[in-house]
């Protein structure tokens, strides 16, 4: 890790604590390196979250074929 990432990798975790969980998480995989157009808009909680990813899987997932356990 260079000495330039760090810090901006501590600032992007530090945000979550202040800064809402869409704007935070972008925050941090931006400082990452990453950055894509694709997003999803779900509620600001994780139960939003796990029951988005519950759907796919049960609906045949991002492959398309339902996960089975």
């Amino acid at each position: 890790m260079n000495t330039d990432t760090r810090p901006q990798i501590e600032t992007a975790l530090r945000a979550f604590s202040g800064s809402n969980l869409r704007t935070a998480s972008i925050g941090l995989l931006s400082s990452l390196g990453y950055q894509s157009e694709k997003t999803i808009d779900l509620d600001n909680t994780p139960d939003a979250f796990l029951a988005e990813f519950d759907k796919r899987d049960r609906e045949g997932g991002i492959l398309g074929t339902p996960l089975v356990l």
